[in-house]
């Protein structure tokens, strides 16, 4: 059999680059940060960096089309049970939203986690806020509701993804006939 293709992975890098400019008070001059598909403007012009800090051990950002204020986003995480570190402490995984260039925690009610916290498979309900706006945002593409999934720490606390899949729902199966083929529901409400 033919051998599977490798994958590189990356240990490290770095990018050092110094720039120096005398202003004065008449010179106009605007500073932007660099994102994979974006940038935004600073607002700090005498600290600041030229890529976005990572303030999180673990990251990942999902993009949906189509997402009017209101609805609500049922999505599937599939995860590799039993793939997480059972020595580690469970982590608390944050759930956000891009809003004109912030990304703000979803308000309670707002997000329905059944994963428990990325350690097992189910459903996740997102409710698109009333107030967001797709058009406004600079560091991701515009007409896309942004969603955000913030690990701290500790990112081997949580499983290892398969996939994530829109429009889920949950199905039971009901005994009708009573003929005793029960089933045993083992997912969470």
């Amino acid at each position: 059999s033919p051998d599977l293709p490798y994958v590189p992975t990356i240990k490290s890098i770095s990018l050092d680059y110094r720039v120096t400019q005398t202003l004065s008070d008449n010179n106009d001059f605007e500073i932007f940060q660099l994102y994979p598909q974006g940038f935004e403007q600073v607002n700090n012009k005498t600290q600041f960096s030229i890529l976005p800090s990572i303030l999180n051990e673990g990251e990942i950002i999902i993009g949906l089309k189509d997402a009017g204020q209101g609805n609500i986003a049922n999505l599937l995480f599939q995860l590799l049970e039993g793939s997480a570190n059972p020595r580690q402490e469970p982590v608390s995984v944050k759930w956000k939203y891009l809003k004109h260039n912030q990304w703000v925690e979803f308000a309670a009610g707002n997000a329905t986690d059944n994963t428990h916290d990325l350690t097992e498979s189910g459903i996740v309900q997102l409710k698109v806020p009333l107030d967001s706006d797709l058009q406004h945002q600079t560091i991701l593409p515009a007409g896309i509701w942004w969603i955000k999934i913030e690990v701290p720490e500790r990112v081997d606390a949580i499983c290892d993804f398969v996939g994530i899949h829109t429009q889920a729902l949950k199905a039971v199966l009901f005994d009708f006939e009573k003929m005793g083929n029960g089933f045993l529901e083992n997912t969470s409400e």
